[in-house]
């Protein structure tokens, strides 16, 4: 899995239920997290569906991560500041 971060509270009010028991290392040490399931992930105007996601504590409540397993699936444009996703 490409990890895909979501904030514990996020991911709860988003109906993920479902713990898989895991520990993921980052730039910031280890972090312990669950990995579950969501039916339905939207970026912008697109939308993923049945993407598996890891949520828990230990990172900010603000912070989102997308990995490989969703990045791989579109096309990234950087012009200047602004950085554009398409459907590849």
């Amino acid at each position: 899995m490409g990890v895909n971060w979501l904030p514990e509270k996020f991911a709860k009010h988003g109906g993920i239920t479902a713990c898989k028991k895991a520990k993921l290392r980052t730039a910031n040490g280890i972090v312990e997290t669950c990995i579950g399931l969501a039916k339905e992930l939207s970026i912008g105007q697109f939308t993923l569906r049945y993407v598996e996601v890891s949520y828990g504590k230990g990172m900010p409540e603000d912070t989102f991560l997308l990995g490989m397993s969703i990045l791989s699936q579109f096309k990234m444009v950087k012009q200047g500041e602004q950085m554009t996703l398409s459907r590849q």
